[in-house]
């Protein structure tokens, strides 16, 4: 729903989350999860979700545009799965940073951009006998390059030898520790919602469900991402998330459960195994009233 045609007498919230929340599948602007939720609850919903986006980009969009919301008394986030495929998918990155689709070329482009004709003549020609990882090259310069080349220097690489389950759950802990502090400084309601995804529910799936995950699958690059989906991850993330949301005391829903209901497996819920029907964003949007009595 555009923001013109908001009811100014309602309170603001705020809708974050990944493509899901943003609406790919969705017919129409109408039939999204904001625009469900705005024009059957008490509230503007101000969607601030984004394609692709990791749960600390969820909060980065967040934080850029809260200022648009008046009055501002709720934020919903609808996440969970990019989360739990990016530090599998991506396979190096920076322990302080959380990967993101497109992670590594970025990082490339980004590394070759800020790094001068000299840094790179000396890597060019030592690091094949050397073999330092870009973040090294990154502080190398004419003036400091012996002692770095020597371990003289106060930063000591450290290799990261947690397994990716345990960096996967650093990510969820830290970002929903910086939700819940966020929420509490603003003095505003936050719940968690646990994105439906196609592998993760709907046991029983229709004819259109069928034939879209079939093709889905015979796709190469999209099979590189779904082998991180299965179905044992999301007991995993699931409980990840419960017991972090529990120590912050944020309420937790996970629609995965209510797809999965007997009721709706003759419902044509999903256009991919990430994304929505007009039905599907329907009927998480009255879970999610229903639940939060919104």
């Amino acid at each position: 729903m555009p923001i013109n045609q908001y009811n100014n007498k309602k309170d603001g919230a705020a809708i974050v989350g990944n493509s899901l929340s943003f609406g790919e599948g969705q017919s129409c602007d109408e039939k999204t999860i904001s625009s469900v939720l705005s024009s059957q609850t008490k509230y503007n919903f101000y969607n601030f979700s984004g394609r692709g986006f990791s749960g600390f980009q969820e909060i980065v969009n967040f934080l850029v545009f809260k200022n648009k919301v008046k009055n501002l008394k709720k934020i919903i986030v609808i996440s969970g799965l990019n989360d739990s495929i990016l530090p599998f998918f991506v396979k190096k990155y920076n322990s302080y940073l959380t990967p993101t689709f497109g992670y590594e070329k970025f990082s490339k482009v980004m590394n070759n951009a800020s790094r001068g004709w000299k840094n790179t003549m000396i890597k060019f020609f030592l690091n094949k006998f050397l073999k330092k990882n870009d973040e090294f090259w990154l502080r190398v310069n004419s003036l400091n390059w012996k002692d770095e080349i020597n371990h003289k220097n106060d930063m000591i690489e450290m290799e990261d030898t947690r397994n990716t389950e345990e960096k996967m759950q650093e990510i969820f802990t830290r970002n929903i520790n910086i939700w819940s502090s966020l929420a509490k400084g603003m003095n505003v309601d936050i719940d968690y919602i646990l994105q439906p995804v196609g592998s993760w529910c709907k046991s029983i799936q229709t004819n259109e469900e069928k034939k879209i995950f079939f093709e889905e699958d015979e796709i190469p690059a999209l099979k590189k991402v779904y082998k991180h989906v299965e179905k044992d991850k999301y007991e995993k993330v699931k409980k990840i998330l419960k017991d972090c949301l529990k120590k912050e005391s944020i309420n937790f829903i996970d629609i995965n459960e209510d797809f999965n209901k007997i009721e709706y497996s003759d419902k044509w819920l999903f256009t991919s195994k990430f994304h929505l029907t007009d039905l599907g964003s329907q009927i998480t949007s009255e879970n999610i009233i229903n639940k939060m009595k919104l």
